[in-house]
């Protein structure tokens, strides 16, 4: 599957069904099993947590806030 899709607004419906290998009706069980093996699961990468004492205190690395408080 192509990650480029350029003018995907100008396309028509069954354009997009075609450069995409879909169908109106959605994927075949096949097809779906097929991607996830090959793209992996829909989810985002977890990050670092940042701790609620961590945000209070990134709060105050701003000079201007500084000024503000004296």
């Amino acid at each position: 599957m192509s990650n480029n899709i350029a003018g995907w607004y100008q396309q028509s419906v069954e354009d997009t069904y075609n450069k995409l290998n879909t169908s109106r009706s959605g994927l075949t069980d096949e097809d779906a099993g097929a991607r996830l093996s090959e793209y992996g699961l829909n989810q985002l990468p977890s990050g670092r947590r940042v701790s609620p004492l961590q945000i209070f205190i990134n709060q105050f690395k701003d000079v201007l806030i500084i000024v503000l408080l004296v």
